[in-house]
């Protein structure tokens, strides 16, 4: 059951649940639950340790229950203890639940959750195949969405996935209580700089700088600028060596977003038991390249970004919160020489010896 598992419980307890089995403990994991009481939503946190009864077919021990606090804040009784079980058909796990009280009640009900890591590369919108039809396209889509982000990809095949989740990672609440925690010690014993990790602010400062100097993160670098966008998408592929292929540029609208997706305005820890897609603004101290890259974030605790957005958007009359672009790679030389005139280049980008040597490569070698 390694990986992440969306999807419903019904009985005396109705939500929404995710299953999150990292790969390096494939025996153990965490359960989320959100529940709307209908005075306002309750969130519960459980560990699961799994076992596998047969073919297709596991049972898991639940756990330390505690209870996630929304705004509206509400104390009610935490299960002692709980068992799950359930068989795998076509990435689905279905199958059933029971929790134990102190007072001796019980619950009971049945899971339906869908695994959320398998997807294949999402349909591009537009195809491009000249450089010229980029600067249009960018034109056009400031002009519509004032706010909109982008993200390059230097191929289609790459999926919208955090640098967390790409490690094959998916508790945010074990990297939270422990890896958060040794970064934030080595990241001030190198920097002199003091990190609050109790402070939402701080806490995602912190993973906004570390993001920027390769530590895995559920943040998402986005920018401002689709040319920056196309910086990133394009000048990963060798100057010398284009083959036939395609590049990818993301724009996202987070004003349509939060249109459709209300949770996404109320997020304020990474811990959350609900599924979301967040934009953010973390503070910016130290962190030199989020300035030159006009960047900003994104958070979320979904692997597959692309399919959570898709699925919300089809519940909301097919709207457009995020649009994809291919750009041949055969326009790549072009493009990157024109975005030198931009004053988009590595050195740029990167401030220091690592952004001059590699603005140096591209034009001398």
């Amino acid at each position: 059951m390694q990986g992440q598992w969306l999807g419903n419980i019904e009985g005396t307890t109705n939500g929404f649940i995710i299953i999150n089995i990292d790969h390096d403990f494939p025996d153990y994991g965490r359960v989320y639950i959100t529940e709307d009481t209908g005075n306002g939503l309750i969130g519960i946190i459980c560990k699961v340790s799994l076992k596998k009864d047969g073919k297709n077919k596991y049972s898991g021990i639940l756990s330390n229950f505690s209870q996630f606090y929304f705004s509206n804040e509400q104390n009610l009784p935490l299960p002692l203890s709980g068992t799950l079980n359930g068989t795998i058909s076509n990435n689905i796990f279905s199958g059933g639940w029971e929790v134990a009280y102190k007072n001796g009640n019980k619950g009971i009900g049945t899971i339906n959750a869908e695994n959320n890591d398998n997807s294949d590369p999402s349909i591009t919108d537009n195809i491009i195949y000249e450089w010229d039809d980029f600067r249009n396209w960018a034109t056009d889509i400031k002009s519509k969405f004032n706010g909109a982000i982008f993200r390059g990809h230097s191929t289609k095949k790459h999926l919208l996935t955090t640098s967390f989740h790409r490690t094959g990672r998916r508790d945010l609440t074990r990297y939270a209580n422990n890896d958060v925690l040794q970064l934030a010690r080595f990241v001030e014993g190198t920097t002199g700089k003091s990190y609050n990790v109790n402070d939402s602010k701080q806490h995602a400062g912190l993973l906004y700088l570390s993001q920027h100097h390769g530590f895995p993160t559920p943040f998402l670098d986005w920018t401002e600028s689709p040319y920056i966008a196309a910086f990133f998408a394009l000048s990963r592929i060798s100057k010398k060596d284009i083959k036939d292929g395609f590049a990818r540029v993301y724009a996202f609208n987070p004003d349509t977003w939060y249109e459709i997706n209300s949770t996404s305005l109320v997020i304020e820890d990474i811990s959350d038991p609900r599924p979301y897609f967040i934009s953010l603004t973390p503070q910016l101290l130290g962190n030199k390249r989020a300035l030159a890259q006009q960047s900003t974030v994104t958070a979320t605790n979904v692997v597959n970004i692309e399919q959570f957005i898709n699925k919300i958007e089809k519940r909301n009359n097919n709207a457009n919160a995020l649009l994809k672009i291919d750009i041949a790679h055969s326009v790549r030389n072009t493009a990157m020489k024109e975005l030198e005139y931009m004053g988009i280049t590595s050195a740029n980008l990167f401030p220091g010896l690592d952004g001059v040597c590699a603005t140096l490569k591209e034009k001398l070698f």
